[in-house]
């Protein structure tokens, strides 16, 4: 379960997912806020607002370029994982800033209640839905199982690296591996102070930081 949903690259294309106040629990277990839902796709909407265009020059390193562009995004992590969650019930497991068609988008994983895993594009820029897919795959029962362990939703382990490491985060995820064994956390990128880029790893099951890089 490397990035829970990672191996099968789903923030690729988005997906139909419906309201869940579980995005913001305060630590409630996944498998309790997740809600049952079959929505079909949605056709996709124009992108709107931050255009990559606009970030100026293109740095001469990966983690400068990162940096401008979880700057310019209007729309931070939590907010756009929010939006997945209120269009289809279940629970984010990843989010990730990328570029696409010159603008802007997060791209979020979300878990549905019947363990399907779906995608959902928010603009980056005005928060709004963009596109949504369902997507299904062999390995989706095992990893259903183990994001149904997290008592840490990714906003909360988002506000902790925030807290430990000032900056924007643009990229989390859940994930099973840890070293040579398994320890069920969350990976968040952020974007500090400098374009330096760090990695703060948080505990899914008590929301304390394990690591730090």
């Amino acid at each position: 379960m490397s990035d829970i949903r990672r191996n099968h690259r789903r923030l690729k294309a988005a997906t139909t997912l419906v309201g869940a106040v579980a995005l913001f629990g305060g630590g409630a277990a996944l498998g309790n806020v997740l809600a049952e839902s079959d929505s079909p796709p949605v056709e996709t909407v124009a992108l709107s607002s931050v255009r990559t265009h606009e970030l100026g020059e293109v740095s001469a390193t990966a983690d400068q370029e990162g940096t401008q562009r979880a700057a310019a995004a209007r729309t931070d992590i939590t907010a756009a994982a929010k939006a997945a969650v209120d269009r289809v019930a279940g629970a984010a497991t990843e989010a990730t800033l990328e570029s696409e068609q010159g603008s802007l988008v997060w791209e979020v994983g979300v878990l549905a209640p019947d363990g399907d895993w779906h995608q959902v594009t928010v603009d980056a820029g005005n928060g709004k839905v963009v596109r949504e897919r369902t997507e299904h795959d062999e390995d989706d029962r095992t990893d259903a199982a183990l994001a149904r362990q997290a008592k840490v939703t990714l906003a909360d382990a988002v506000d902790t690296a925030v807290q430990a490491v000032p900056g924007r985060a643009d990229e989390a995820s859940l994930d099973a591996q840890w070293d040579s064994g398994r320890r069920l956390h969350w990976s968040v990128e952020i974007r500090g102070e400098g374009g330096r880029t760090h990695q703060v790893y948080v505990d899914a099951l008590t929301g304390l930081i394990m690591d730090s890089r």
